[in-house]
């Protein structure tokens, strides 16, 4: 089955002076919101920003790669529930249809045939060719 692989960073972004010095601004504004309770401030310092924010960028990436599994295993599941020869005429028409390969459209595709359109139509609608199944 075709797909994109889901781009994630590798490697932290590394802090640089300038980074930690608008780190800094952002901690001093964040105080001075805030005078009467400093203990309400999320970050005490430039380098506890810095790491709340590497922190949180980890967290966020993984947390979009898990949701760009799991649409992809609801995609799969919703195709192998079509009868076979929908499942059969969606797997052609998703191989050489030129679209993404993301769960989205896959999904798109399957949702087209589960509302009366025939893969088989929409492949030779792309191709050109009568495709007999």
């Amino acid at each position: 089955m075709r797909f994109d692989r889901y781009q994630i960073a590798k490697v932290p972004r590394e802090v640089t002076p300038r980074r930690m010095a608008a780190a800094r601004r952002a901690v001093a504004r964040e105080l001075a919101e805030i005078p009467l309770f400093p203990e309400l401030a999320r970050d005490s310092s430039a380098e506890e920003r810095m790491e709340r924010l590497q922190t949180e960028s980890l967290e966020f990436r993984r947390r979009m790669r898990q949701d760009r599994a799991e649409a992809w295993r609801r995609a799969r599941a919703a195709m192998r529930a079509l009868p076979g020869v929908s499942a059969a005429g969606v797997a052609a028409y998703w191989a050489r249809f030129r679209c993404p390969g993301s769960p989205e459209y896959l999904a798109d595709i399957i949702t087209q045939v589960r509302r009366g359109e025939s893969a088989w139509r929409m492949l030779r609608r792309i191709s050109g060719k009568a495709w007999n199944y």
